[in-house]
């Protein structure tokens, strides 16, 4: 069984210290006021309100201090108390070693002097009052001596009910049992051969009684507590006193240089610009002082990088406002160009029309003959010239209106399948010239679309002008139409020599033009896609291209399908991605 001794001073001061840690009374304050905070209360840190309170490196190191010494007090105390208990048992069972050797050569002396019936009982009498303090010896006989010789004053005959005593009779053990504060040692009394003589058995083997010594603790555990009680305050002062060395160190050290960059970094967020600066020679670390140079230098390339960054944004907002002036002049030449275009036009129209009705005139020789053909092919000539260049004039003013913002739509229901086979008739003529096929695929189930005639006829002039304009002889030209929910989709498609990606945005500029060695020669003034694409803009729709190089192209007009599309059509007819009901015709 373990030794459970008395508390020592030191064990009672570390277990009142436990105690009253965590549940311990906080103080009332000296003034009367409010309790005073527990040491351990958290501290308010900063002055940033959104910041929650957190514990400062000094509250940390004195609590790691003081968690450390608590916990090498108790372990340092469980050690010196379970080293004090094993110390205790072994000067008991020493001592009564030394008592059961004395009993036994005191006993086995009488016995060879023949004086054991009256010198044993003097013998346990003198060593019951001067060996053992608060202790006592027996001399307890085996069954087969108590048998032998009988009732002997001084010994007592053993007790076989007691397991002890029949475990050491048995086995010849010699065990220790500690209990209530004493402990009890049992040593075996083997035949020797000087006994052979009287007594019956094995030698070494057969045991013939044993000594029974009870030993208080108290007396030897006394001394034992004054040294541990020693040795364990002065661990905890020289323990106390390195904590308090470290934390003076490390608070000076490390503590009071981080504050110093904390209140030189609220400082500078302060006042961004050129704040002041830490004096590293002022840390004694090295680390310290290394991170208090490279913050000086950060400081330093962060204040000329905002300086720099400052002189960038008052350049930049001049440039903007340089920029924005410039805006505002190009969007007043462009104003001014639009007014300038739309008034011109005007003013080419009345000579234009004159010159073309008087070739006209002169061409059908309404006023009698001119006399040479020649002079007919002239007027015809003329008359072409006149109207090119009335379409181009019509071009630039609707161009022009669109772009002052002046134009107006007027939509109207137009059935494609009338106004698709009437706008390829007039390249009729031009496409047979040139071995070109025109088709078309207008089902006569698409709803009718709500667009400006004149406009819409405008947009497909242009976009199949085009087409024949960059088909190679014994191209195709189709135009496709479909409706979905949502939309209605025109897709002119020729097998012409096609336009380069990079090039795709050119096309639909305002006079602009993909220029190579296929297109240099021919005509044109690149107005008529750019038109096409304002004037898909006006009725809210918009134009895609499909082309590459030697593959041809695919314009595709997308107009919204408003709801009054569908007044005069039925839900049915919307042909989606489905295929068409009929054969696309030829033209």
């Amino acid at each position: 069984m373990e030794i459970r001794p008395a508390k020592s001073s030191w064990q009672r001061s570390v277990a009142g210290s436990l105690k009253s840690g965590p549940r311990a009374r906080i103080p009332a304050h000296p003034g009367g006021g409010p309790p005073l905070a527990p040491s351990h209360a958290t501290p308010r840190v900063g002055k940033c309100p959104g910041m929650r309170r957190s514990w400062t490196i000094t509250h940390w190191l004195a609590a790691t201090f003081l968690v450390a010494m608590i916990t090498s007090g108790v372990a340092v105390g469980l050690i010196l108390s379970a080293q004090m208990n094993n110390s205790v048992l072994t000067l008991a069972r020493q001592q009564a070693q030394g008592t059961a050797h004395q009993v036994f050569q005191n006993v086995y002396g009488a016995m060879r002097r023949g004086t054991a019936h009256d010198e044993i009982p003097e013998i346990m009498a003198r060593l019951n009052a001067t060996a053992l303090e608060d202790g006592s010896v027996r001399l307890v006989r085996g069954p087969a001596v108590a048998a032998q010789y009988g009732p002997r004053a001084g010994a007592a005959d053993a007790n076989v009910e007691d397991p002890l005593v029949r475990r050491v009779l048995e086995t010849g053990e010699d065990p220790s049992v500690q209990r209530d504060g004493r402990v009890r040692h049992l040593f075996p009394l083997v035949l020797d051969t000087e006994c052979t003589a009287c007594h019956a058995g094995v030698v070494g083997e057969t045991v013939n009684g044993l000594v029974d010594i009870d030993l208080p603790l108290s007396g030897l555990r006394q001394p034992l507590t004054l040294v541990t009680d020693t040795a364990f305050l002065v661990f905890m002062g020289t323990l106390a006193l390195i904590f308090v060395v470290l934390f003076v160190t490390v608070r000076t050290l490390i503590v009071h240089p981080i504050r110093t960059l904390s209140d030189t970094m609220t400082r500078l967020s302060a006042n961004p610009g050129r704040g002041p600066s830490l004096n590293a020679s002022t840390f004694r670390t090295r680390e310290l002082r290394n991170l208090a140079t490279r913050f000086t230098t950060l400081m330093t390339r962060v204040a000329d990088q905002r300086s720099a960054l400052e002189d960038h944004a008052r350049a930049l907002t001049a440039a903007k406002d340089a920029a924005e002036a410039a805006r505002i002049q190009a969007d007043a030449a462009n104003m001014a160009k639009s007014h300038f275009l739309a008034s011109m036009s005007h003013e080419l129209r009345t000579p234009l029309n004159a010159v073309m009705g008087f070739s006209e005139i002169l061409r059908d020789e309404i006023y009698g003959p001119l006399g040479s053909a020649r002079y007919r092919e002239y007027a015809t000539d003329i008359l072409n010239s006149g109207q090119h260049l009335r379409d181009l004039v019509d071009d630039l003013l609707d161009l022009a209106r669109i772009e002052a913002g002046s134009f107006e739509i007027r939509p109207e229901p137009l059935t494609l399948a009338t106004e698709v086979p009437a706008c390829l008739a007039l390249f009729r003529e031009r496409a047979a010239a040139g071995g070109l096929t025109l088709s078309h695929d207008c089902p006569d189930t698409l709803p009718p679309l709500r667009a400006d005639p004149r406009a819409f006829r405008q947009i497909l002039f242009n976009l199949v002008s085009n087409a024949v304009k960059y088909t190679p002889d014994g191209g195709h030209i189709a135009i496709v139409a479909r409706a979905t929910a949502t939309q209605i989709t025109l897709a002119v498609r020729d097998t012409g020599i096609g336009i380069p990606p990079q090039f795709h945005d050119l096309v639909f500029a305002a006079y602009g033009q993909v220029i190579n060695v296929e297109t240099r020669d021919m005509e044109g003034t690149g107005l008529g896609l750019s038109l096409v694409m304002a004037l898909m803009q006006r009725h809210g729709g918009t134009v895609t291209l499909d082309s590459a190089p030697n593959a041809g192209s695919t314009f595709t007009v997308i107009f919204p399908r408003s709801t009054r599309n569908d007044d005069t059509h039925d839900d049915t007819h919307d042909q989606g991605d489905t295929a068409p009901r009929h054969t696309p015709v030829e033209v």
